[in-house]
């Protein structure tokens, strides 16, 4: 009997070197021995002077040296040439060294300032182009320039960029940036960007991480994030961490400046240039100022450690009132509470408060006194950054931060709901007040009466001016208990000088309150997305567009309407809004509406499903609004009780500073339903709705099921695919075609972009616009009739950058598009990968059939199509990965008939090329994946009288950056001179070794939660030598 196996993922790989028979000729020494040193820049014994710069210089002129070297306009290695990347790796050690060792005030100030200018000085570039060696000879004297302490002579020879900085930018300079954004996974970055209406002319006037810990906090920021006024981009510190030798060193060092920072912080005018910043004068839509401050890379990571380390401590302050640090579902816990209060207690109304300019004007004070008292541990951090007023550093003018935390500091919002808590708290518990306060950093909703409401004002107002802040009134409102008058709202708006609005058409945090009421807020901001989709859809690169559409500029944009406004209030508008955005999407894929809605007008199922089952990932407003509220209100009710627990144990004992440097972990959530929760089922009880949707869940997922909104969508989609799958088609071919997407990975290849940066190279092929059309139309069943492309109805060149065309004849479903030889892409690789098997099937002396039909294997009834087979093992290419960047370049080097053959060019030993692909083997049960294509390397090495070489069953550790896996080998000890022969005895004399194959074992934990249960995933590289 044959059944489906597991899913596998395999790459098939040819070596970059290769002995003359093609086969790899490196010894395991070889292959396990440490990097070499870098080579010499030039004159080793020169002593190295870099502490010459700045050195003497008082503190004063080294900040005007800072402001002069920081304001200059440069263009700066985006990533550094192999040859020089180990060298600027151990200079950035010993700088950060530096620093860590600076005892005085004077010599921090001059470390840290060595630091900061650094890139500056040494890694800049002329704006022209220029080859890469000039480039490299240029940053090579100037790093000696440097070495040698010759500050002047570099201050005078750095190549300045001419011209202003554009405040405007073109609509395609724009969507380059956002398509980079989006290819490096940086959604937010690219939604913002595509939103912002550009800058203002700025011309006119925690406990210390586990190492691994550090280096995934910098690792895990996307290489298009902003630099800091130094230019230390987190492209230029990914390259210098990922250095077999200089890395180790890059690390030590910036885990002891941060050990150095958290225990014993910096002295003040070092702490200042330590949070200096970058600011960037937002334009907003109306004109208006949106300042952000960008500071150093070095202290967002720290910062956001300490944030990580602290995250339990902070709730325990600030609960129950806070929900913008550190809470669950805090923006559907604000609302619920808000909601439950009013509904509860006839006769109360809402106070809505504005603060104006809350981050920037608070007192440091303030909070600094908090930290010290609650936080001892943290004081360190916080005394560096806030007890020396910071320059913010504005194209060439420099600006003070004096007052304030820096809006991008990732303590500012804990930092700043500390001041705002201790004032608050004390309004609250003064006598006769019976209020309930809700915060959201710095937008509060007060419920109470309302006559207690303007007391709380008044109060609130004088409070807030003893740290600094004013109340905004004329955007604080006044909300009206529901069934209130026009006249009362006449007079109280009158009588207290603020806006007075009625119960239907309050609004808090994007939501409404009245779900009965006036939702015109909620056609706002769906029309406000609709509009802004539109315009991500004009991006030019429209795969980029599509996954901005996907992840960030749809559905999941506005899901907060989902989680918190029950369905039968909003089920209407959240169709049309799927409707209409299907719409946008459609023009990104290359296919119109009509291709994707049955004869009914409604969705095909494939834009409807997740990628996980098969679908284009375009999941509904609609459909999540029925779970996401379920789960919503759930998560909103647990934090609102622990809340309440949090309050009743600080106000039964007197509040203790932790002392811990690691928090205590949090305890599990209890698993009985919260009592808000029972409160909130008063007024809406759809669990029962939803669980009818999903039918058939086992009485002990029950609960698991009504609290996950995403394993409740898990289920209906399940249920949904199974539905379309076992749906008749109307033909054969689509029959198959469904059965095969819904396998699990079949839709991977649109999990990403493809041109993602793959294992931290920051370069990557990716799909043209026809031949990404072409794939997506193949994926969906659609004839390929109709897309535009230089060749007509001909393959049209899909490698960037080259002139090769393939010009072979499009057929009607997109076959080419699949087995082009060309496309450099998870879609265009899939015929070379089934050839590679069949060649290694076929060498290891197996019979194969090519294009098989499971129909016609015994055991097997209905299935899809099988690429090939051997000894009735079935096997089926299912999903192909990008290639490697080396394969690219042997490409874009190489001729067209070589790359259509993917066979090496010349003799250069660029012809590595890397394939990732999923593949379903369908063989006995106690054959599984691994062990049958271990046979075939068996197999292969018996034919071809070669050893093995099979790899440990020992997992990879750690994580896998960027979807790819890294390699770890391990080779059992062979006896010198012998291998194996035929019938698996050792000859007695061993053939040259110019063949082999092996197997290499490791997890990998991306597909883990697709596995099935009773497996694990496993990732096995099939290494084969060309030749």
């Amino acid at each position: 009997m044959y059944i489906p196996d597991v899913l596998w993922m395999y790459s098939v790989f040819w070596s970059p070197r290769r002995s003359p028979g093609g086969f790899s000729t490196r010894t395991d020494a070889e292959e396990d021995a440490a990097p070499a040193p870098p080579a010499p820049l030039g004159d080793e014994d020169a002593a190295n002077d870099t502490e010459r710069i700045f050195a003497g210089l008082p503190v004063p002129v080294v900040h005007e040296y800072l402001d002069r070297i920081l304001a200059l306009r440069v263009h700066l290695w985006k990533r550094m040439a192999p040859a020089l990347a180990t060298h600027v790796a151990l200079e950035l050690a010993g700088l950060l060294a530096g620093v860590q060792e600076a005892e005085t005030e004077a010599d921090q100030v001059r470390a840290i300032a060595r630091l900061w200018v650094f890139p500056t000085l040494v890694l800049c570039l002329p704006g022209v182009q220029q080859p890469s060696r000039e480039r490299v000879r240029l940053t090579t004297a100037r790093l000696k320039q440097w070495r040698q302490g010759e500050l002047t002579a570099l201050l005078a020879s750095v190549p300045e960029l001419t011209g202003g900085q554009p405040t405007d930018l073109p609509w395609h300079t724009v969507s380059s940036k956002v398509v980079k954004h989006v290819r490096a996974r940086h959604l937010g970055a690219a939604a913002r960007l595509v939103e912002s209406a550009g800058v203002h002319d700025t011309t006119d006037a925690p406990p210390l991480a586990e190492r691994a810990v550090v280096k995934n906090a910098v690792m895990g920021i996307p290489y298009t994030s902003a630099a800091g006024p130094s230019r230390w981009s987190p492209s230029l510190l990914h390259q210098a961490l990922s250095l077999p030798a200089a890395g180790a060193e890059v690390l030590t060092a910036m885990c002891g400046l941060f050990d150095r920072v958290v225990h014993r912080g910096l002295e003040p005018q070092a702490g200042a240039l330590w949070a200096h910043a970058r600011l960037i004068p937002l334009r907003k839509p109306d004109g208006g100022v949106r300042p952000i401050a960008i500071g150093e890379i070095f202290r967002r990571v720290l910062g956001r450690l300490a944030v990580t380390s602290l995250a339990h401590d902070a709730v325990e302050t600030l609960a129950p009132d806070q929900y913008g640090v550190g809470r669950k579902a805090g923006l559907e816990a604000m609302v619920m509470r808000t909601r439950l209060a009013v509904l509860d207690n006839p006769g109360w109304g809402v106070l809505k408060v504005d603060i104006s300019n809350a981050f920037n004007t608070v007192r440091r004070p303030a909070f600094m006194r908090l930290v010290q008292a609650q936080f001892p541990h943290l004081w360190p951090l916080v005394r560096t950054c806030y007890a020396c007023p910071a320059p913010l550093r504005a194209g060439k003018h420099v600006l003070k931060s004096e007052s304030g935390v820096q809006q991008g500091d990732p303590l500012a919002p804990l930092l700043f709901s500390l001041a705002l808590h201790r004032q608050t708290r004390d309004i609250t518990h003064a006598p006769g007040q019976a209020l309930v306060q809700c915060w959201y950093l710095d937008d509060g909703a007060i419920a109470g009466p309302v006559r207690s409401l303007v007391a709380f004002l008044e109060a609130l107002d004088h409070s807030a001016r003893e740290i600094d802040l004013s109340i905004n009134r004329r955007k604080s409102e006044l909300v009206l208990p529901p069934g209130s008058c026009e006249t009362d709202i006449t007079a109280l708006s009158s009588l207290h000088g603020l806006p007075v609005v009625p119960w239907s058409r309050v609004t808090l945090l994007g939501t409404v309150l009245d779900t009965g009421g006036d939702i015109g807020c909620v056609d706002r901001t769906l029309a406000a997305t609709l509009e802004l989709a539109d315009k991500v859809a004009g991006i030019h690169e429209p795969e980029e567009a599509y996954h901005l559409l996907r992840a960030s500029v749809g559905p999941a944009r506005v899901v907060h309407l989902a989680r918190t406004l029950p369905p039968e209030a909003v089920l209407d508008r959240f169709a049309a809004f799927d409707d209409a955005w299907r719409h946008i999407v459609a023009r990104t894929l290359g296919v119109t509406a009509a291709d994707g809605q049955n004869a009914d007008g409604s969705w095909r199922a494939e834009w409807r499903l997740p990628l996980r089952c098969g679908g284009l990932g375009l999941t509904s407003l609609r459909d999540m609004s029925l779970p996401g509220f379920v789960a919503g209100s759930r998560a909103a009710a647990r934090t609102l009780d622990e809340g309440e627990v949090l309050r009743a144990q600080r106000e039964a004992a007197p509040p203790v500073a932790p002392q811990s440097r690691q928090p205590p972990e949090p305890p599990p959530p209890p698993r009985a339903r919260p009592s808000h929760l029972a409160r909130w089922r008063q007024f809406h009880d759809l669990e029962e709705a939803w669980l009818q949707q999903v039918p058939g869940v086992p009485d002990a997922e029950v609960e698991d099921l009504l609290d996950s909104q995403a394993r409740g969508l898990s289920r209906f989609y399940s249920l949904l695919k199974k539905d379309w799958v076992s749906a008749p088609g109307s033909t054969p071919s689509e029959r198959f075609r469904r059965q095969s997407l819904s396998s699990p990975h079949a839709a991977a290849w649109l999990g990403m972009p493809s041109g993602t940066v793959l294992g931290g190279i920051p370069w990557s092929p990716a799909l043209g616009r026809d031949t990404w059309f072409t794939a997506v139309r193949h994926f969906l069943g659609l004839p390929v009739a109709g897309v535009a492309s230089s060749a007509g109805l001909r393959c049209p060149a899909i490698v960037r950058g080259t002139t090769a065309t393939c010009d072979a004849l499009l057929d009607a479903l997109g076959h080419h598009a699949q087995n082009c030889a060309l496309g450099p892409t998870r879609y265009g690789r899939h015929a070379a990968v089934i050839d590679v098997l069949v060649r290694f099937a076929t060498s290891a002396g197996h019979t194969v059939r090519r294009e098989v039909r499971l129909e016609d294997v015994p055991g097997i009834t209905s299935a899809r199509p099988g690429d090939f087979s051997f000894d009735n093992n079935v096997v089926d290419v299912a999903v192909v990965a990008p290639d490697g960047v080396a394969a690219a370049r042997s490409r874009k080097r190489g001729s067209f008939a070589a790359a259509r053959a993917a066979s090496p060019v010349g003799s250069s030993g660029h012809a590595a090329n890397m394939v990732a692909f999923i593949v379903t083997t369908y063989s006995n049960v106690d054959v599984p994946a691994r062990a049958l294509l271990s046979g075939l390397a068996r197999d292969f090495a018996r034919v071809r009288q070669v050893p093995p070489r099979l790899g440990a069953d020992r997992p990879l550790a750690g994580r896998v950056p960027s979807g790819v896996p890294r390699r770890r080998t391990w080779y059992p000890p062979a006896v010198p001179g012998r291998t194996l022969g035929p019938d698996g005895e050792r000859p007695a004399l061993a053939p040259p070794r110019d063949a082999g194959a092996q197997l290499i074992r490791t997890e990998h934990p991306q597909f883990t939660r697709s596995a099935p249960s009773n497996s694990a995933p496993e990732l096995i590289q099939i290494q084969l030598r060309s030749g």
